[in-house]
């Protein structure tokens, strides 16, 4: 592994919204958007979707029009500048895991490198302004919004391309402004480190390479907006990261700075949404904490928790995915179902209803798995097909155009194997293995070596 960048001075994690939002808003004037959300004039149609806790900083990156949080709200009891008095160590002890880490096989390949991508990948996972994905030799890619080095390749500079990293990998996921990565040394993390999310100890600030925890046999990740989970192979759950609405599942609203079990329970399937965490335990039953502002826990109700709590009686759920105010599940016959926040149909059940419990989604069986962002949802059926729904504002819905909505699913191509939505953007794997993208490239993160939207799938090369 290359040596870790210099470790940053602390800082309150919402510091830089404003100097996010003057670097997002000549973009959003390049591309006809004045902070609006699917809405040709430029206003907000749905200024009930800002959110209690506060904006998505990536989202305001990109100029959504969003409620500014109270920078005194979001705290955590324990004092985080007497981290500083310990970054010297911690520096030593990062430099040691990182030599851990490439001795283990995860190793640098000239980190930043953009030259040709491979052919041929096996992961991926779509942050909300930037993506990554490993190619068939472990290696890790990144390219999109960089400015918190969540792209991985040692810099802050925003790739417009796909650029190499590290080695090794066996899955990635993407955050709001952070990534997480499984290897043979175990969990990694980079990016923002503003709220913890990084479970390294905190005082990162930030991270521009892979880091390993030395946290192993870890199998699954997923990021959030500021929190963390991963699955270890004993199928045991860890959390970390900011917890303002319980989102770590660990009984309180402290924030964790290093991986935290949750309960005792072992899972298959796991998803860190905004504010919102769920998982499929082994014996299939579906369990959700977290913020339920717009009914996204699925309990009936819109009452936070503070702990994983059962939702219904069924034991027959495969995999869950959280996206910003909703949530979509595959059971193992092949259903879909949806809850939550559906202002832009982003539940595919033909409205623009919210649901407060899980809704089956048309009567087909043959779904394998999905994917929710941002008020939209992409899914992948056993035939290789893809579906999407909800907003379209950016062509995220990859079906040629860029409409406000549309409240059901609709196939758009075929031969995929697997899908990742980000806040406005899709990465995708077809079965031939090759890489596909589309929707918002405010910042690259359709991976084309432009900024312009695409509104349809486009080979990521």
């Amino acid at each position: 592994m290359t040596p870790l960048e210099s470790v940053r001075p602390i800082v309150h994690p919402r510091a830089n919204l404003r100097d996010d939002l003057d670097h997002a808003l000549p973009r959003l004037a390049h591309h006809g958007q004045d902070g609006g959300r699917d809405a040709p004039d430029g206003r907000d149609p749905s200024p009930r979707r800002l959110h209690p806790r506060g904006s998505l900083d990536a989202a305001a990156e990109m100029g959504e029009s969003r409620k500014m949080p109270d920078p005194t709200r979001r705290r955590s009891p324990r004092t985080r500048l007497r981290v500083g008095d310990l970054l010297p160590a911690r520096r030593s002890l990062l430099a040691a895991l990182a030599a851990a880490a490439a001795a283990a096989g995860c190793g640098s390949t000239s980190s930043g490198s953009q030259g040709s991508p491979p052919s041929s990948w096996t992961a991926i996972g779509a942050g909300a302004t930037h993506s990554l994905a490993v190619d068939s030799k472990g290696s890790l890619w990144g390219w999109g919004n960089n400015a918190w080095g969540q792209v991985g390749d040692g810099s802050v500079t925003m790739r417009t391309a796909p650029a190499e990293s590290l080695n090794g990998f066996t899955a990635v996921a993407g955050g709001g402004k952070h990534s997480l990565g499984a290897s043979g040394v175990g969990l990694l993390s980079w990016g923002d480190d503003s709220l913890d999310q990084l479970g390294d100890g905190g005082g990162s600030g930030h991270v521009t390479i892979p880091t390993a925890l030395g946290f192993p046999a870890v199998t699954a990740v997923s990021a959030g907006d500021y929190h963390s989970l991963a699955l270890k192979t004993d199928g045991t759950l860890w959390a970390f990261g900011d917890n303002s609405q319980g989102q770590l599942g660990i009984g309180s609203t402290t924030t964790r700075s290093v991986p935290t079990q949750v309960g005792t329970s072992t899972y298959r399937s796991v998803s860190a949404g905004g504010n919102h965490s769920l998982g499929v335990q082994t014996d299939g039953t579906l369990w959700a904490w977290g913020d339920n502002s717009y009914g996204e826990l699925g309990d009936g109700t819109t009452t936070p928790k503070l702990s994983p709590e059962q939702i219904g009686t069924d034991t027959d759920f495969a995999s869950v995915s959280t996206g910003e105010v909703h949530t979509v599940a595959v059971k193992t016959d092949g259903t879909l179902w949806a809850w939550g926040d559906n202002s832009f149909g982003e539940l595919g059940d033909g409205s623009t209803t919210p649901r407060l419990s899980p809704e089956q989604i048309g009567t087909d069986t043959d779904f394998a798995s999905a994917s929710a962002g941002n008020a939209f949802t992409v899914a992948v059926k056993t035939d290789g097909t893809l579906w999407t729904w909800g907003s379209n504002s950016y062509g995220q819905l990859g079906d040629g155009t860029a409409t406000a909505m549309r409240p059901s699913p609709a196939q758009i191509g075929s031969g995929f194997a697997s899908v990742s939505a980000g806040a406005y953007h899709v990465v995708a794997l077809k079965t031939d293995g090759t890489l596909w993208a589309w929707g918002n490239n405010s910042y690259g993160q359709v991976g084309d070596g432009t900024t312009t939207n695409r509104p349809s799938p486009v080979q990521v090369k």
